[in-house]
């Protein structure tokens, strides 16, 4: 039986309700990650009327934002799978969520592009962005396809990967940014090391969408994006080497993206809550009884262990009669529940 390390895990995450009466709201997300993201959007979970929904557990929810219009969700049309596909008049605000990344950032963006100009993902608005804010887009520089960005930096970045940033094709985009740190990859592969300025958390995050120009205005700060956005990742600090290619082989193996990213040598199994049902309502004192799927596509499942926040509830080391735990005398209040398999 192969056991997997700490550091070789997936987590699954439920938001659930215990009370009296009424019905609170709920998530869950099966993760193929080797860390919690800060912000997990994806077109194949969570999207609404007018919102984008965080799978990451954190609400963290994307909504239409002043002036724009709401992507159009495509179903299999990437690989088999759905996007959210931005008209050149769509954009999405996060609203300020800059708390959540203080120091480090690492973000992850799928994307078909159609444009020789776009933004994908801006990380502060206003006035200030004109002023040396952070944008991304892609534009000639000096007759060169470069990105003039600084996502999560304090200034801009010029001429980034020059003559390599793309005016069309699927892509997996990703910077990464620390007080010692700033580099954007395209497909798996960076440009160097850029560490003009520091981290800079930002303010209001917006997706395919400029700061406050509307999608008629041809300014300094770029075009709306005409393309799609499949995933979006953001973790609140850098990765390391085999972090990093399991985020990267994790996107591209979805997508059927081509990249350098190396699947890691063991891939981390995978967990989802089955039990209590999203958002399932209980009389206090309650008697909670958890169940989880597990599988490891290398090797087997040594154990589960469930959570709720940071608290372990228990664990399940056999699994003859499925992954269960069963949680006593449970006050009302709100829960999240997670489960880890290793």
């Amino acid at each position: 039986m192969k056991r997997h390390s700490s550091s070789a895990f997936s987590t699954a995450i439920l938001a659930m309700a215990m009370a009296v009466a009424g019905l609170f709201p709920a998530k869950q997300a099966q993760a193929q990650l080797p860390l919690q993201p800060q912000l997990w959007l994806r077109a194949d979970a969570g999207v609404m009327t007018s919102s984008w929904e965080d799978q990451s557990g954190n609400n963290r929810h994307a909504s239409v934002a002043s002036g724009a219009g709401m992507p159009t969700l495509v179903a299999s049309a990437l690989n088999g799978h759905p996007v959210m596909r931005f008209d050149g008049n769509d954009g999405l605000s996060l609203g300020n969520i800059s708390a959540a990344f203080p120091s480090a950032a690492s973000l992850f963006i799928v994307a078909t592009i159609n444009d020789d100009q776009y933004n994908l993902f801006t990380t502060v608005s206003g006035a200030d962005a004109h002023s040396g804010g952070d944008t991304w887009w892609r534009f000639a520089y000096s007759g060169t396809p470069s990105a003039y960005m600084s996502v999560f930096r304090n200034g801009r970045t010029y001429a980034v990967l020059a003559g390599r940033v793309p005016s069309s094709g699927s892509h997996v985009f990703a910077v990464e940014s620390s007080s010692s740190k700033w580099e954007m990859l395209l497909d798996g592969t960076g440009g160097g090391d850029n560490n003009y300025g520091s981290h800079r958390a930002g303010d209001e995050y917006r997706i395919g969408m400029p700061d406050d120009v509307p999608p008629s205005a041809a300014n300094s700060q770029g075009k709306w994006l005409n393309g799609d956005i499949a995933e979006i990742i953001i973790f609140n600090q850098t990765l390391t080497t085999e972090e990093r290619n399991q985020v990267g082989s994790y996107l591209s193996q979805k997508y059927g993206v081509s990249t350098t990213y190396t699947p890691p040598a063991n891939y981390s199994p995978t967990v989802s809550i089955t039990a209590p049902t999203n958002g399932a309502t209980y009389t206090a004192p309650a008697t909670v009884n958890i169940t989880a799927n597990a599988s490891d596509t290398d090797g087997t499942i040594a154990k589960v262990e469930f959570y709720q926040g940071t608290t372990k509830l228990g664990e399940d080391t056999d699994s003859s009669g499925g992954w269960t735990h069963s949680w006593t005398g449970v006050a009302a209040g709100s829960y999240s529940l997670t489960a880890k398999a290793f």
